[in-house]
């Protein structure tokens, strides 16, 4: 009859019990969102280094460009590599757009070119580089203006281009349609 009329009764060790359990599922139900909430942090860290390293081969790319570098250029393109070329109606491969350099690039070309507004939008494997290629003569005139969006896919740990696209800026004003 004592052990009823105990099992009826709160005492200290079923509090302290029942509080026990009580924390544990809070906890339990806690850490998905702290997973996740490391997870995002650490997708975060992950996306900044991968925009970092686009932006950097975006750089070299251009410095390539600009000292008519062509075997930096053909590090940064992947094998399977292709762009549109509108004047011809055909797409031009990386061994036809880097044979074309290397005929025409020129260290000694007096003109300059810079980027501005590059943005890098991450689509997991994929990233979309995109902005405007100024070209400005030796007086700092500028002869043109391109605005681009370039491919690049992460391979074994490694981002290289797969298809690029320039566009010429034919107007004078920022107009949005």
């Amino acid at each position: 009859m004592n052990e009823h009329r105990f099992a009826g009764r709160p005492d200290k060790s079923n509090r302290c019990h029942s509080q026990w359990l009580v924390s544990l599922l809070v906890l339990l139900a806690m850490r998905p969102a702290i997973f996740a909430q490391q997870a995002t942090s650490k997708a975060n860290k992950d996306d900044a280094a991968d925009i970092a390293e686009v932006i950097q081969l975006e750089n070299k790319s251009l410095g390539a460009l600009v000292v008519a570098n062509v075997d930096a250029i053909a590090e940064v393109l992947a094998d399977g590599f292709s762009r549109p070329a509108p004047e011809s109606g055909h797409f031009v491969t990386k061994s036809q757009l880097l044979s074309f350099y290397r005929s025409h690039l020129s260290a000694q070309d007096p003109n300059t070119k810079h980027m501005e507004d590059l943005t890098v939008t991450l689509y997991d494997s994929t990233a979309l580089a995109r902005g405007t290629l100024i070209t400005t003569d030796g007086k700092g005139q500028v002869i043109s203006r391109l605005l681009f969006t370039d491919v690049f896919v992460r391979r074994q740990g490694k981002w290289q281009a797969v298809s690029a696209q320039e566009n010429k800026i034919t107007g004078t004003e920022r107009q949005v349609h």
